[in-house]
């Protein structure tokens, strides 16, 4: 007797451990989406709320199913792909890149999806649900339809260009602080697209020293978590010998050119292989300053296989009247 009831308490502690994995699993999937359509998660919502108002916005409609197939379908639609065709947060940035040159990470879908329209067809469309949006832009922009390769390798050594968004400083930044980057220029693979320009780039402080007295100078190094792709999939990068060497390289060219710079190229010697490590007086890098970081190792990620029309044209003005919705996107 006691042997069963054991048992019987051992399977239903399983259930409950197991039910609670699958709600943390769905949550995390479900605020992921809320953030990617809405801009943040609506976490004080009931479930079946939160996935109706996703779906209405998305569809038009409520979707059939139990909830935990409808959050699936969700998953599925925004952040994974739907048979052969790539999901929404794919086509979003492939969108953008084709038409505004470059990606706005960070901002609702909607938003996203207005200034398109705006470039596209003067005004926006607020009444359709998102899904269809997406669509017709996409026939309207693409000269062919969109496909995407799941799989493209990107090389170790890679270099790419980034640019700082926010300031830090030996005298300001603290251990442990984060900043943005965005990509300068889009990341190509064998004619594939893999991050646009003004895809995200993740960094942190390891080391923030303030100057002191008798010639003690100040030091910061800074470490990059990697480029965020269209699918929102990590690319590593760090400071390595191939990025430090173009840095120099481009340092010394403008010195010779005898043009003005600021920033981190500024800042010989550049770095130290791994992170970025720069010893001086007051060390401060400015929102804005440009510089070339490498992929770290030899990653495979998806991309998408930009036609040569779109690869030779300049990107679209906006049609008179219409407003950019982030004025900062052009810095």
């Amino acid at each position: 007797m006691k042997a069963r009831s054991s048992v019987l308490v051992a399977l239903l502690l399983a259930a409950v451990f197991a039910s609670s994995a699958l709600s943390q699993e769905g949550g995390a999937a479900l605020n992921r989406a809320e953030v990617f359509v809405f801009g943040s998660a609506r976490q004080g919502e009931g479930m079946i709320k939160r996935v109706e108002a996703l779906e209405s916005v998305l569809f038009g409609r409520p979707l059939p199913g139990s909830v935990v197939e409808r959050e699936k379908q969700l998953e599925r639609f925004v952040f994974e792909g739907v048979g052969d065709a790539p999901p929404m947060i794919f086509k979003l940035g492939v969108l953008e890149w084709a038409v505004l040159g470059r990606v706005k990470v960070g901002v609702p879908a909607a938003t996203r999806l207005e200034e398109v329209e705006r470039v596209l067809e003067g005004k926006a469309q607020p009444q359709s649900p998102l899904a269809a949006r997406l669509e017709r832009l996409i026939s309207l922009a693409l000269p062919e339809e969109m496909t995407w390769r799941r799989s493209v390798p990107v090389p170790r050594g890679t270099l790419v260009k980034v640019r700082i968004l926010d300031t830090v400083s030996s005298s300001g930044s603290r251990v442990g602080d984060e900043f943005s980057l965005e990509l300068v220029e889009d990341l190509m693979v064998d004619g594939n697209l893999v991050a646009p320009k003004g895809s995200v780039v993740r960094g942190r402080v390891a080391e923030a020293k303030r100057a002191k007295g008798f010639g003690q100078h100040g030091s910061l190094k800074l470490e990059f978590e990697g480029i965020h792709g269209l699918l929102d999939q990590v690319i590593p990068i760090f400071m390595g010998k191939s990025a430090v060497d173009k840095n120099r390289a481009e340092r010394d060219l403008m010195a010779a050119l005898g043009t003005s710079f600021v920033g981190l190229i500024a800042l010989g010697p550049i770095g130290a292989v791994g992170g970025l490590f720069v010893r001086g007086q007051e060390i401060k890098i400015p929102s804005g300053t440009e510089f070339y970081l490498e992929v770290k190792e030899d990653v495979v990620v998806a991309g998408y296989p930009a036609p040569r029309v779109l690869l030779d044209k300049g990107v679209p003005q906006p049609a008179e009247g219409a407003v950019d919705s982030n004025p900062q996107s052009g810095k």
